[in-house]
């Protein structure tokens, strides 16, 4: 047995020095052949308002870029709290629009980015403005942290903002969902939201279950709220990005 012992010793001890001898070899050689990267090309630039016009706020639109083409913008809204997959929003100029994915990607709120078209298709899903087939390969980073403010919007003029990242004030829950989770345990949420004391004008906040604040309490208190504008057929809905978009800790209406 100690003879057994001896030998397995000596193989483990042969088996580390050859291990650490190859990792040694290729960090000092640092002989890695380059990555054969082509870059990818710009083609016809569009502004984000100029894809909208193109897609004109038909239901039934779609146009596949066959040829090199690019648009630039900010990115406004990413995947990292959960509440969106395979979803990003761009803004650029007072425009903005939906990147959806075929793969989720490593895009981050205040990337400058230029998405390469080529592939992908314009069109909308239930109302809402859309690219497409959209791979994240196909999305250059630009430039990070750039700074992305919120526009200051009122209930009444929410479908002037479609895919635009806002902030609604003097905002509250309705009473009845602040004893609710932002969004059900295995379902998406529907909270709706007032503001300046009027409960004749909402809008729905949509919350995935998979979003990292799915089980939060709905708070209770009145103040700011920040998120993005989406549609589903004709309701109007606010995606927030995470639990940082919400400020509402003033007193509330009496309603």
């Amino acid at each position: 047995m100690f003879k057994l012992l001896r030998n397995l010793a000596v193989v483990f001890t042969v088996l580390v020095v050859i291990c650490a001898s190859c990792v040694k070899k290729d960090a000092r050689d640092n002989n890695f052949p380059a990555p054969n990267i082509e870059p990818i090309p710009e083609g016809t630039v569009y502004t984000i308002a100029e894809l909208l016009e193109m897609w004109g706020g038909l239901s039934d639109y779609s146009f596949t870029f066959t040829e090199d083409a690019s648009v630039y913008g900010i990115v406004t809204a990413d995947e990292t709290s959960g509440n969106l997959y395979k979803q990003a929003f761009i803004e650029s100029n007072g425009a903005a629009i939906e990147l959806y994915l075929n793969a989720t990607s490593a895009l981050r709120i205040g990337d400058s980015v230029r998405v390469c078209l080529k592939g992908a298709t314009l069109s909308s899903y239930k109302g809402l403005p859309q690219i497409q087939d959209l791979d994240p390969n196909n999305i250059i980073i630009l430039k990070n942290n750039c700074e992305v403010t919120p526009v200051v919007i009122t209930l009444s003029e929410i479908s002037m903002y479609l895919c635009r990242f806002v902030q609604i004030d003097n905002a509250e829950f309705k009473a009845s969902d602040t004893l609710l989770t932002y969004a059900e345990p295995d379902d998406y949420g529907n909270r709706t939201l007032y503001a300046d004391c009027n409960d004749d004008e909402s809008v729905i906040v949509r919350t995935s279950s998979y979003s990292s604040f799915a089980l939060q309490p709905v708070p209770s208190g009145k103040g700011s709220i920040k998120g993005i504008v989406t549609v589903y057929n004709t309701e109007m809905q606010l995606v927030l990005r995470s639990l940082k978009d919400v400020d509402l800790t003033g007193e509330r209406c009496t309603y």
